[in-house]
């Protein structure tokens, strides 16, 4: 394919129409390492010209009708986003896909099994691999900073695969609160941590908001790992709110939100039927503008390494 730039939008959505016309054989005979590298690219380009008109909207279409959207769900990972078997988009079993935990089946055709390896390796899925490693460093840092076992509220929890990066768990953590509410999550949560000190439970966000949900000792970490990407403004701004309450004194939030420009955003959006909700550091840093001042020690903002998430830290004193 031709590189083009957002300043010739002609040529560059005549490029994407004709790869969107591109037969499996067509793919088959090219690599796809090199097909992806051009294409994703110049599908953000188009989005960024387009994103806040009609035409994306028609764009999207096309791309629901093309030839290569059928091509494309022989990736098992772009399929499952599209089928939603849970409901929604990002479901646990599909974040496991980008923790290279699941690999496709072997009745997976090659070319969806090529394709799949290529994905994992885009820059969005290594930002959900860096996270979980992160999330083990913050509880090592947070036990470190209190000098005592710790207790920790995880916000839609899914599999919270980020506590098998955490070592000496059981030394460092008092009690470990998790809620989701989709019980098969919880499920596997359950079944694949030996820790006793867990508590896992079928819980919706809301009661948090609506202060039903208690757990029965103040937190001194809470953290959401991919859940803010699905809220609007207000919900997020009132859940960080009603979880900052949960805080020993000390105790710190941290929330983790997709950044807007993600390069993989017009992929997602176009052929997984994944929209996601996206901020910056300022519009993050006003979910917390509801916290009462006197109360609240440091509030932050900063990015993987990828630059593709931002990171809110709130700190009470």
């Amino acid at each position: 394919m031709h590189q083009y730039t957002v300043s010739d939008p002609s040529a560059l959505e005549t490029s994407l129409l004709e790869f969107l016309a591109k037969s499996k054989t067509d793919l088959e005979l090219e690599n796809i390492n090199c097909i992806f590298n051009s294409f994703i690219p110049q599908l953000a380009n188009h989005y960024k010209l387009f994103c806040q008109s009609e035409r994306w909207n028609s764009f999207i279409n096309i791309c629901n009708h093309s030839s290569l959207r059928k091509i494309l769900l022989e990736d098992p990972y772009t399929r499952r986003s599209v089928e939603k078997p849970r409901g929604y988009a990002g479901d646990a079993c599909l974040i496991d896909f980008m923790y290279k935990l699941s690999a496709p089946n072997p009745s997976d055709t090659y070319f969806g099994r090529e394709l799949f390896w290529h994905l994992m390796e885009s820059s969005a899925c290594q930002s959900v691999r860096w996270r979980a490693l992160h999330l083990a460093e913050k509880i090592d840092e947070v036990h470190q900073s209190n000098q005592k076992r710790i207790n920790i509220l995880s916000l839609a929890s899914g599999h919270l695969r980020e506590l098998h990066y955490v070592r000496d768990f059981d030394q460092k953590v008092e009690r470990f609160y998790g809620i989701d509410q989709d019980p098969r999550s919880n499920e596997e949560a359950r079944r694949s941590l030996p820790y006793l000190q867990l508590d896992i439970r079928e819980e919706s966000i809301l009661n948090v908001i609506r202060e039903k949900y208690k757990p029965n000792r103040p937190l001194d970490f809470i953290y959401s790992a991919g859940l803010f990407d699905y809220l609007n403004d207000k919900v997020a701004q009132k859940l960080i709110t009603s979880s900052f309450r949960l805080l020993a004194p000390g105790g710190r939030i941290l929330v983790a939100n997709f950044a807007p420009d993600l390069v993989e955003q017009a992929y997602m959006e176009a052929f997984m039927d994944w929209y996601l909700i996206y901020r910056d550091e300022n519009q993050m840093e006003a979910l917390a503008e509801d916290l009462p001042i006197s109360q609240v020690g440091e509030v932050k903002t900063y990015r993987d390494a990828m630059g593709n998430v931002v990171y809110l830290q709130i700190i009470k004193n």
